[in-house]
C-alpha cells in the first residue's frame, strides 16, 4: 500500500504488487517474467465490514506479451 486516505465509510487505497509469471493465465502462457501492477481501490466499510469494493488498474503492461501489444483471447480474435 502506498497511500490511503480516510473519509467516513470510504477508502481510497494507492497500492502495487508484484511478482512472476511461473504459471499459465488462461490462454496466455507463464513468461517467467518480473510483472507489476498498480492501481486504486475504493472500499465502503459499514459497522467495520467492507461492504464494496471498486478496483481500477493501471498498469496495462502486466497483461501486455513480449511485443507490447495486448493479446486476446482467440474467441475475441474471431
Amino acid at each position: 500500500i502506498d497511500e490511503a486516505i480516510v473519509d467516513g465509510d470510504t477508502i481510497a487505497i494507492s497500492w502495487q504488487a508484484s511478482g512472476t509469471n511461473d504459471g499459465a493465465y488462461g490462454y496466455l502462457p507463464a513468461t517467467h517474467k518480473a510483472v507489476t501492477w498498480t492501481g486504486m481501490s475504493f472500499l465502503t466499510v459499514q459497522d467495520g465490514s467492507v461492504m464494496q469494493e471498486v478496483t481500477n488498474l493501471e498498469n496495462l503492461s502486466a497483461l501486455l506479451g513480449d511485443t507490447g501489444e495486448l493479446r486476446l483471447s482467440p474467441s475475441y480474435a474471431q
